[in-house]
């Protein structure tokens, strides 16, 4: 042969690799990666390559081209010269057999053929690539072949092409995968292959049936062009029986098969490019995915689906060859994690059943091309990535019938080896559990055993009783699962959502920055929240109370077994939490608590307040509270205040109701005159939020003092070793409604003259065991021993009566079971004593006079109730009475410096100035007059009580004693 074929010899020695690479190809595309890569069936091993051999050859070496010349291809005795049985073969330079093939009859001249071509029946080709054996089969064969090498032709009637794996130590031979059609054309020359019919493409659990196979092969760069089938009618998949040993279905080219027959020339791994040469598969139009033969369990339909992947996606790594231990989850398992991660919920993972078969179909054929968009690679060579798009008016979608999954979203992304699942879309939505997730991308890693969402996303779980959970963010979510280590089973370990983040469940709602939660096992493999931090501007709201923090730390009930419910929490129950950082709790009875930090048991609805404690009513201030600790009861609307603390009552109100943090109010010891009232205590406080229908109460311990001072010019004080403020709710406006007092109890008011600063104040006082005191009414009850003085240095007026029992001066009552007083109208009132009842008077001149009975009534008014100036601030507002009637029964005694009585009844009306004496039936009225020596007896005594006049009329005169 001269040397100007040489080129064309080379061209012909590189073809049978060329279509080697093609058929292997394409039987790892339609046959095993796609399916496998898509629902992550099986598991990576390895092979120990095994080298074999073939008899009966004819060896064709490849020799000097001057010795091939010696053999005549055009010779007429050439299909006389093959032995039966025997190939015609051809190696490359270094030997390795890369084509033989044999026929049963060859014509070296077929008719109607031009030189160069023959004809074979039942003819037998064979193509070698690395540890790869290829055998086409046919009835009959058309083939220009110079030199014995196929350049181009066709196989025609029962086409077979059979894969076979020599790496394998098995002995049975048994293809890897089969193509079946019935007519096959090729060119080895410009590397195409066409099959205008029916092509069925096999496995052991792979079929692949379509039309109008074609296949381009890039002779320049030595690379697959094109494949196009140009009608798909489907692709199954049928997963082994769990009892058998598995096989490697990530690509047929690593399935273990069984050997070949031996052979005289030992096929060794040709030279493969060490450049990475990248493919993109496209199934066009109304793709579906499904998995289940006679019920569809899982289902993925999309406009379109594209398998990127590389010359090296099928070779093993140390990823690959070894067993997952580290965050073994299938591609079934991460779709249900997905929901369940946000929400602190459990779902159990459980695998696809075994025998399910899987089914592919398309509308547009499927088509394989060189992918050159840096874009649409693969994370790494050795990595496969698929995607499945959107229609144009519809989102791609993905259903699990088994797990009451659905996912819908503009794109899915999968990456094989890297075991990454990512979900786009405007937003993308998973649907698991009466959870709706949605975000514009979801992501699952793994091998990596993480996942998540970026960007803003929702979640959204209803319940059957329609109440709602939902969980927002506007940064992104981060997710970590567990290693398969200790029955972990890939698990959810923790979940961290960022950004504006707002999580509302059955009322309540949380807004923070950043939300963390860790999650445990329960014996049944699902995920169950331990504990949840939020940071960065918490705020809480409940139905009853609002909180505020830097930061607050939930802890769940610690249990391994979970009864679930159809709530976002999957069950699971917070038990404590802790609040830390400018802490605030917006209460239900409308006031507003401050800490440094908050303990509260969830369970038991109580919480504990350290730190600087303070609470803000309206009008209602309570601090010092600096090494006080306050701890609150939700549910009975209590709480307990331990150590020292001050309460101020306010004339202006503070607004402590914006839904937002608010500055510590702060009051200045140089201005009382903004504090009505001020209470303090030394050892706790209780507070009811629930008395009188919320408007609350506060119990005071420990030397309390209550001290009220309206004016410059008017003070009041209550003390006692325990106090009690109860309130009433006016429309929207909390007011002091009873001051009650016990033990060494005392109420006292004082009011200064502002034009005789100088002169003593006028007093009231009640001092007792038991004191109440109706702050509005100014009505007071005392219980038991006590003392009450009316104390008014001022001039008296002209309409005032003064006499030895009353008027201006001081008054002094003692009794020993009650006092009460009522407000008749206006500034009138009674007061009612009992228990022998006392009364002294000292007058402004100095005279004095005396009462005792067992009973006394008296009608007295408030001289100053017109001069009262309206303050919505709460006070003890008590001052001078100035008594209008004294009535007093049983055993009554009078004295003043002039008469001395003894009656039964004695009736003293201070504004006519007379007092009506009587007796019992029975018995009579004595009195006795300074200077006489004996009483003077009568059934009935008028006494004119005016010191000027002091005069008695006497009815009914009885006698006198001597």
């Amino acid at each position: 042969m001269s040397t100007e074929q040489q080129p064309y010899f080379n061209s012909n020695k590189n073809a049978g690799r060329r279509t080697a690479i093609i058929v292997v190809s394409v039987s790892a595309l339609f046959c095993a990666l796609l399916i496998a890569l898509l629902f992550a069936i099986g598991k990576d091993t390895t092979q120990e390559r095994k080298h074999v051999k073939s008899d009966d050859i004819i060896e064709l070496l490849n020799t000097p081209i001057s010795n091939l010349d010696s053999v005549s291809i055009d010779s007429e005795d050439l299909g006389v010269e093959l032995p039966k049985g025997g190939w015609v073969q051809q190696t490359d330079s270094m030997g390795n057999l890369i084509q033989q093939y044999r026929c049963d009859s060859l014509d070296p001249n077929p008719p109607l053929l031009s030189d160069g071509w023959i004809e074979m029946a039942n003819p037998e080709v064979e193509l070698y690539l690395g540890n790869k054996r290829i055998v086409i089969t046919g009835n009959t064969a058309a083939a220009k072949a110079p030199k014995r090498i196929l350049e181009r032709g066709s196989i025609d009637g029962d086409v077979q092409v059979k894969l076979y794996d020599l790496t394998t130590s098995d002995t049975l031979l048994e293809p890897v995968m089969e193509l079946h059609t019935t007519k096959v054309s090729f060119d080895n020359l410009i590397g195409e292959i066409d099959c205008p019919d029916v092509v069925r493409i096999m496995s052991t659990n792979q079929l692949l049936v379509g039309q109008k196979l074609s296949v381009r092969f890039n002779d320049l760069e030595e690379r697959i062009e094109l494949v196009h089938i140009e009608h798909l009618d489907y692709i199954l998949f049928t997963p082994e029986s769990q009892n058998e040993p598995q096989r490697n279905n990530a690509s047929p080219t690593q399935v273990a098969d069984k050997t070949v027959e031996s052979e005289t020339i030992s096929p060794t791994p040709a030279s493969v490019t060490e450049e990475d040469e990248y493919y993109i598969v496209t199934f066009s139009d109304n793709v579906t995915v499904q998995q289940g033969a006679t019920k569809i369990s899982k289902l993925a339909h999309g406009d379109k689906l594209t398998v990127a992947f590389s010359n090296e996606s099928n070779k093993p790594t140390a990823q690959t060859n070894n067993e997952r231990q580290e965050h073994d989850m299938n591609l079934h398992q991460l779709a249900q994690t997905i929901p369940v991660t946000i929400v602190t919920a459990a779902i159990a993972n459980t695998p696809p059943i075994a025998e399910d078969t899987v089914k592919i179909t398309c509308d547009g054929g499927l088509t394989m091309v060189p992918l050159n968009d840096v874009e649409k690679l693969p994370s790494t060579p050795q990595d496969t990535r698929i995607e499945l798009f959107a229609f144009g008016d519809e989102p791609a979608t993905l259903v699990d019938s088994d797990s009451l999954m659905t996912a819908n979203g503009s794109l899915l992304r999968f990456q094989l080896l890297e075991e990454r699942v990512d979900l786009f879309g405007s937003p993308a939505e998973l649907y698991k559990d009466n959870i709706l997730t949605s975000s514009n991308h979801l992501w699952i890693a793994q091998n990596e055993g993480s996942g998540g969402a970026i960007g803003e996303g929702l979640m959204t779980s209803k319940t059957p009783n329609n109440s709602q959970t939902t969980l927002q963010w506007s940064e992104g979510v981060d997710l970590t699962f567990n290693d398969n280590s200790e029955g972990n089973e890939g698990s959810l370990s923790a979940i961290v959502c960022k950004g504006d983040i707002v999580l509302s469940d059955k009322g309540s709602n949380v807004y923070c920055q950043k939300l963390e939660i860790d999650f445990d096992n329960t014996i049944d493999g699902s995920s169950i929240p331990t504990l949840a931090v939020a940071s960065g501007d918490v705020k809480a709201i409940s139905e009853s109370q609002t909180l505020w923090a830097n930061t607050v730390e939930v802890t769940f009930i610690d249990g391994k077994i979970v009864t679930k419910d159809d709530s976002m929490f999957g069950g699971s129950h917070a038990d404590t939490m802790h609040a830390d950082g400018d802490v605030q709790i917006l209460l239900e009875d409308g006031g507003r608590a401050f800490c440094d930090s908050l303990d509260g048991h969830i369970t038991q609805d109580s919480a504990s307040l350290t730190g600087n404690v303070v609470i803000a009513y309206e009008r209602m201030l309570m601090n010092r509270g600096d090494s006080a600790s306050l701890t609150l009861d939700r549910a009975s609307g209590k709480g307990h205040w331990e150590g020292a603390g001050q309460a101020l009552f306010l004339d202006e109100p503070l607004d402590v109701s914006p839904d937002r943090r608010i500055d510590r109010p702060q009051l200045s010891e140089d201005s009382p005159t903004s504090v009505s009232m001020r209470s303090n205590w030394e050892e706790s406080m209780q507070l009811d939020q629930a008395f009188n229908k919320g408007a609350g109460a506060i119990d005071l311990k420990g030397n309390v003092s209550v001290l009220s001072q309206r004016t410059a010019q008017e003070r009041s004080q209550m003390t006692g070793d325990d106090l009690r403020l109860e309130f009433s709710q006016i429309e929207k406006n909390r007011e002091l409604k009873k001051v009650i007092a016990k033990n060494d109890a005392q109420i006292e008011h004082r009011t200064w003259d502002i034009l005789f600063p100088d002169l003593p104040p006028v007093v009231y006082y009640i001092g007792g065991n038991h004191i109440e005191f109706d702050a509005t009414s100014q009505e007071a009850l005392a219980v038991g021993n006590g003392e009450l003085v009316l104390r008014d240095p001022r001039k008296a007026k002209n309409e005032v009566h003064q006499s030895a029992l009353a008027g201006r001066g001081t008054t002094r009552f003692t009794w020993d079971n009650k006092l009460k007083t009522t407000k008749l109208q206006g500034s009138l009132y009674r007061l009612e004593m009992s228990g022998n009842v006392e009364m002294v008077h000292k007058g402004l001149d100095g005279s004095i006079g005396m009462l005792t009975s067992e009973t006394i009534h008296a009608i007295a008014i408030d001289p100053d109730l017109n001069n009262d100036s309206s303050s919505d601030g709460a006070e003890l507002t008590m001052r001078g009475l100035d008594l209008q009637q004294i009535i007093a029964n049983g055993r009554v005694y009078v004295a003043t410096e002039t008469r001395r009585v003894d009656c039964d009844n004695f009736e003293y009306n201070l504004n006519t100035g007379f007092a009506k004496l009587t007796a019992k039936n029975d018995s009579s009225v004595a009195i006795v007059t300074e200077g006489t020596s004996y009483p003077v007896r009568a059934s009935s005594i008028v006494w004119n009580m005016d010191p000027a006049v002091d005069t008695i009329t006497i009815r009914g005169l009885r006698g006198t004693n001597n």
